[in-house]
């Protein structure tokens, strides 16, 4: 992976509209998803490749069109990932009402994660 192909940003530093110069699209990872890059990038994808660049691509269309608050919604600790991220967004709760959000989904998925 070339050095071009990723930036660590602060999310309180993050303007608000993410960019990468030369990208398309720019998603907002998680620093464990780090090792999930190299299976995007296959010419041969396996199911579990295909899936994650899926998930990925949903991460960097939400990016684009939101903006910084996605990258917000992305940053949260569990639970909340680019289907989750979409429905808080679409809620458009503005100042504490979109942080509330985003910890019901981080509660939710506590209680729930041990049953998947």
């Amino acid at each position: 992976m070339e050095e071009s192909d990723q930036s660590v940003t602060r999310i309180r530093s993050a303007p608000p509209v993410p960019e990468m110069r030369g990208a398309r699209l720019v998603a907002a990872l998680k620093p464990w998803e780090d090792e999930l890059i190299p299976a995007v990038k296959k010419k041969q994808k396996t199911d579990d490749d295909k899936a994650t660049e899926k998930r990925f691509l949903k991460n960097a269309n939400i990016v684009l069109s939101s903006g910084r608050q996605a990258v917000v919604a992305l940053a949260a600790r569990g639970g909340v990932g680019p289907e989750n991220a979409s429905r808080i967004i679409a809620r458009m709760a503005d100042g504490d009402d979109f942080y509330r959000e985003i910890l019901k989904a981080e509660r939710n998925f506590i209680k729930t994660h041990r049953f998947w």
